[in-house]
């Protein structure tokens, strides 16, 4: 610690929390040692090229991959941090438009062995333009002598910039602390009056109950079961779908490689009729996905294509798709999982190739919106600061972009870390979709309670628009651990009752009230579709439907009729 107290002098704040790092705005440019060091013999010179503030690191005269701008830091063992620094390439060396930029930690451990770890890790890395690199995790017990550098693919020159390290505290505040943020983003105000003659003199009664949720919960949804009307547990399969869930997903029926295995084999019905039955049953789907860029899930014909006969393909594929969708698909993945698949980039020899697939896709279908979605980014964090920064550079670069889809297979559940990466994608400035959420547990008591708790944070925290869970049922799921439902009968286990409790109950709004004269009836109600009822001694005499969406809603019933004997002329919402 007496390092960190002798040049306390030069550490910063950043957001409200102390940086860890000396220097980590580089505005000092003695690099002797003190704060930043060139781990191997490479170079450190002082560079105005910044991306903030007067000046940055440029780092030169690397021959190995770990050799870079490194610095010592005091963490301490069992305790999460999130490090982060911005880098910006000067060549690439590797005949490739792009390569991986990786921020590494070494430690010595409780055994006094260096052990090494990636904190995070950011693909796709072309020249000339700032990359964030990091990422947010818990570090070992027992770890000391910790040292964080910047490694590449090839050993090119690079800037760095704007580093942090920063310290997360537990909160046991935090289930407060997200209720009253569910409160503050997730309701609205509704104002029920009466209005008319007889105001004064007629009482009636109102019954509004919530219909549907603003916020999608869903479910992945088999093709061939969602159809099925033979098999008994299929049967009870789709309606313990309905009656739960208000979005789906088809698991592999609308992939590529799934829906056109060869060039002259095309499956369009399997995944037409399953989006058809969901359609009637007034689910909203998220369609999953156009592409797929990691190699063993593209089709081999596909691979046999050159660039040109690529794009041509892919292209194709869009304006197909597209026509068999059209106007069922909310939201849409379009290349799944590019961060960890680069064979569209690789084979066209077009780092823009991506882009150019949501502008297309866009063009074709503009009321879907269109979504990254990746892996490693909220249980394992090696990936969070890269799928921000990608979601950010298709913004800056103009693709329509509608949003990030954060893959979900959880097990072990740590809420600081959680919270903390959501933040770091919210920094993209786009909605975030839960797209694969899992619990995988063994014990169903623990799993309850960690669905409860992961589902509370998302329903909490601003950016995330909503969770779709990755199977429900342990008749079809891909993990075992992870179902809320069991059996033929499609019984609910114990995280299946907390999740049934959340969605028709904790998150849903109803009341019942008796209205005589000109006081209004006010209620805060979750957002979503509404149903309102009037009746007066048990005979209804009028329904209303409406949707709280965030801008408040006045209900106005207007009363004619005598006294005791009531009707409706109208009701206007707005």
């Amino acid at each position: 610690m007496f390092r960190v107290i002798f040049f306390a002098f030069l550490v910063y704040t950043v957001y409200g929390e102390t940086n860890l790092f000396i220097n980590g705005d580089f505005e000092t440019t003695t690099y002797d040692g003190s704060d930043w060091y060139c781990q191997g013999n490479c170079k450190l010179t002082a560079s105005t090229d910044s991306r903030s503030g007067q000046n940055s690191v440029l780092v030169t005269e690397r021959n190995k991959l770990w050799k870079g701008a490194a610095q010592r830091l005091d963490l301490i063992g069992g305790e999460r941090y999130k490090i982060t620094a911005y880098v910006k390439l000067l060549q690439l060396n590797n005949n490739k438009q792009y390569q991986e930029i990786k921020l590494t930690m070494k430690c010595k451990n409780s055994a006094g062995k260096t052990v090494y770890f990636g904190f995070g890790t950011t693909p796709l890395v072309f020249p000339g333009e700032w990359f964030q690199v990091g990422g947010v995790h818990k570090t070992d017990e027992g770890s000391t002598d910790c040292r964080i550098y910047i490694a590449t693919d090839v050993n090119t020159d690079y800037l760095l910039d704007d580093a942090e390290a920063i310290h997360i505290p537990v909160n046991d505040a935090w289930r407060d602390e997200a209720k009253q943020r569910i409160e503050e983003l997730r309701k609205d105000n509704i104002r029920i009056r009466l209005s008319g003659d007889n105001v004064n003199t007629s009482m009636v009664h109102i019954q509004l109950q919530q219909t549907k949720m603003k916020f999608p919960l869903g479910s992945v949804m088999n093709a061939d079961k969602i159809v099925d009307t033979e098999d008994a547990s299929n049967l009870r399969y789709q309606q313990v779908f309905y009656e739960n869930f208000e979005w789906g997903v088809l698991g592999n029926a609308l992939k590529w490689k799934q829906m056109q295995p060869r060039v002259d084999k095309v499956i369009a019905d399997k995944p037409l009729n399953a989006m058809l039955a969901m359609k009637e049953h007034g689910i909203k789907q998220r369609c999953h996905c156009a592409f797929w860029g990691v190699d063993d899930r593209v089709q081999d014909w596909v691979k046999q294509l050159d660039a040109e006969s690529l794009k041509a393909a892919v292209f194709e594929r869009i304006n197909n798709v597209t026509a068999l969708t059209d106007g069922m698909c909310e939201h849409w993945d379009v290349n799944n999982e590019m961060l960890h698949g680069d064979f569209y980039e690789r084979s066209t020899k077009d780092i823009t190739i991506t882009p150019q697939m949501f502008s297309k896709m866009n063009q074709l279908d503009p009321d879907a919106a269109l979504y990254l979605n990746d892996y490693n980014v909220l249980n394992n964090g090696i990936t969070t600061v890269a799928l921000k920064e990608a979601g950010q550079k298709f913004k800056d670069f103009g693709a329509p972009i509608g949003g990030i889809g954060v893959q979900g297979h959880m097990h072990g559940i740590d809420i600081p870390l959680m919270k903390a990466r959501l933040d770091i994608l919210e920094e993209a400035g786009l909605n975030v979709m839960i797209t694969e959420f899992a619990i995988n547990e063994e014990d169903d008591g623990i799993k309850a309670q960690n669905v409860e708790d992961t589902l509370t944070l998302f329903f909490s925290h601003p950016a995330v628009e909503g969770v779709l869970f990755w199977g429900f049922w342990d008749g079809r799921i891909w993990e075992p651990l992870a179902p809320l439902f069991n059996g033929p009968d499609v019984t609910p286990n114990a995280a299946g009752k907390v999740y049934q409790n959340i969605f028709h109950n904790e998150w849903r709004t109803r009341a019942y009230q008796t209205l005589l004269g000109e006081e209004p009836f006010e209620v805060r109600g979750f957002m979503g579709d509404y149903s309102l009822t009037v009746s007066y001694q048990g005979v209804t005499l009028a329904t209303q439907t409406f949707s709280l969406t965030g801008s408040g809603q006045d209900v106005d019933i207007q009363l004619n009729g005598e006294p005791g004997s009531p009707s409706v002329s109208n009701i206007v919402t707005n």
